[in-house]
């Protein structure tokens, strides 16, 4: 399965636009070869030409609950139960 399609549910919980991008790059920088803690080689393998909008993401409050949420109703919707979150 590609990783976008994958990854849409996810971000759609995510909010704004630029948060559902930044969040696909990050997780595509963490999965990728290389350093995976450090933000600028990060940076360098996806292409970018500096690493502070990553982080800038990385230290912007998140909403993980609405996340959460998601992988819940998914992960019922998986098993052939009835979501009971929305």
């Amino acid at each position: 399965m590609d990783l976008d399609v994958w990854l849409a549910p996810f971000l759609s919980a995510m909010g704004r636009k630029t948060r559902r991008h930044w969040a696909r790059l990050y997780l595509r920088g963490l999965l990728g070869p290389g350093d995976h803690k450090s933000l600028q080689p990060m940076a360098q393998r996806l292409g970018l030409s500096g690493h502070d909008q990553l982080q800038h993401f990385i230290a912007s409050p998140a909403e993980p609950l609405r996340v959460c949420r998601r992988l819940i109703v998914l992960g019922q919707a998986a098993m052939g139960w009835s979501p009971t979150l929305a």
